[in-house]
């Protein structure tokens, strides 16, 4: 195995990249077969991002400078109109009470409903090196996925990436508000998209939102709640 991944890690980028991008094309044709019936029908770009990615839903670009303070909590009422009345988690309430995403003039704060706390400082971007590409977050994403197989319920993520479109944090994000969080993205010169997937739930697993957003080396995974 690690002879393997010794191996994998001396591909050229850019024939794994081609590499991941067939395997996410086959992944596609399995999930049209999968749901053939249900109308499911997605629209891709297989040059987007790492591997592909469905067209966004929502987009604003990084402005050319830094913007002031701002915060962002998950909302009950965002919630609901999410999973539906009555049909949240047991576990709400600690993400409801704990959760937040902070910029606050030159570090990204992120903090899951187990109270965990992650802090991104945000340098000027400059010329960047191949060392610190991997490194720089440039990019935040709102997740939605609808599973047909489960109709009603939806499953959020806030993804921060990184400039090949890999992921260096995720963290849940039910009831954080689209517009807020795109505020926040711009306040702290980041990229902002958000997608809507109708898919089976995978992330952070295997499958299709995964090969999309891959982890980078290092990624942080934050929690719903103490018992998640």
């Amino acid at each position: 195995m690690a002879a393997d991944a010794a191996l994998w890690r001396s591909v050229p980028t850019q024939v794994r990249r081609a590499l991941q991008t067939a395997e996410l094309v086959e992944e596609i044709r399995r999930l049209e077969w999968r749901l053939r019936g249900t109308g499911w029908a997605m629209e891709w770009d297989l040059d987007a991002g790492w591997a592909g990615r469905p067209r966004p839903t929502g987009f604003s670009p990084a402005p050319s400078s830094f913007g002031g303070p701002c915060r962002t909590s998950p909302s009950l009422q965002e919630a609901q109109w999410t999973q539906g009345y009555g049909l949240l988690f047991a576990d709400t309430g600690d993400w409801l009470r704990s959760a937040s995403v902070t910029w606050t003039g030159n570090v990204l704060v992120l903090v899951d409903g187990a109270a965990r706390r992650v802090t991104i400082p945000l340098a000027d971007k400059g010329a960047q090196s191949a060392s610190s590409r991997g490194a720089r977050p440039v990019e935040l994403v709102l997740l939605s996925q609808d599973d047909p197989l489960r109709p009603g319920r939806r499953q959020v993520s806030l993804l921060v990436l990184n400039a090949d479109g890999r992921r260096l944090l995720t963290m849940p994000g039910l009831g954080l508000p689209e517009d807020q969080v795109r505020e926040i993205a711009s306040a702290a010169r980041l990229d902002f998209r958000s997608y809507t997937l109708t898919t089976p739930w995978d992330l952070p697993g295997g499958g299709i939102a995964s090969r999309i957003f891959p982890p980078a080396r290092g990624h942080q995974q934050l929690r719903f709640s103490p018992r998640s």
